[in-house]
């Protein structure tokens, strides 16, 4: 155990901590590992034992902020109600959770959006996770097809305008969520006919028509 007193998960969590307080106020550019091991009065070499370079700890930040947002997207994935109403849920949360970051984190939030351009490791494994869990709920509701990990690239690229980060940015401070429930309501209604299905959605475009 460090000198700290801290276990070493300890001393990995506090400097991941340390290193988001950092960015928020001055940005990952001026972060040094130097300063997060000061902070922790642990010596530069000992930071090394759990963080390598400074995009090592970059991306256990990273990590972090993903591992949030999985988890409220996970909740509205396996929560109750009917899968079309459930996959709303799931974009809903994820449009507010995008534009909540881009509004009050944006250091933090043009770090994510630069990650995400370069599909570093990290951002690739919480992206194809957000898929997956797509897919599930496309597949309950019998909107998956023969590949439902295809039907849910398909879903994702029709609803980018409320997930990727650049168009996310473009317009914060409206609220598009009346827009988001038409287009979704379009694009499933759309797929379910592919599928067969005859019944609409209860969240169908005529209830959003006239709020868009």
């Amino acid at each position: 155990m460090p000198r700290t007193g801290l276990s070493a998960d300890e001393l990995r969590e506090k400097a991941i901590g340390i290193t988001l307080e950092k960015v928020r106020r001055d940005g990952f550019g001026k972060l040094h590992l130097t300063e997060v091991a000061r902070e922790l009065d642990i010596s530069h070499a000992a930071l090394y034992a759990h963080f390598t370079c400074k995009a090592a700890l970059k991306d256990a930040v990273k990590a972090r902020w993903f591992a949030e947002a999985e988890a409220m997207l996970t909740a509205e994935a396996q929560g109750a109600g009917a899968p079309r109403d459930r996959i709303e849920r799931w974009f809903l949360r994820r449009y507010a959770m995008i534009s909540e970051r881009a509004a009050l984190d944006a250091e933090l939030y043009r770090t994510f959006d630069a990650a995400t351009a370069r599909r570093s490791p990290v951002v690739a494994g919480y992206l194809e996770r957000l898929r997956d869990q797509l897919a599930d709920l496309l597949v309950e509701a019998g909107l998956g097809g023969a590949e439902p990990a295809a039907a849910a690239d398909f879903l994702l690229d029709a609803m980018a305008a409320f997930h990727h980060p650049k168009l996310v940015v473009e317009t914060i401070g409206e609220d598009r969520t009346p827009r988001l429930r038409r287009i979704l309501a379009h694009v499933l209604d759309g797929m379910s006919r592919e599928a067969g299905q005859a019944t609409p959605s209860p969240t169908g475009v005529g209830r959003f028509a006239a709020s868009a």
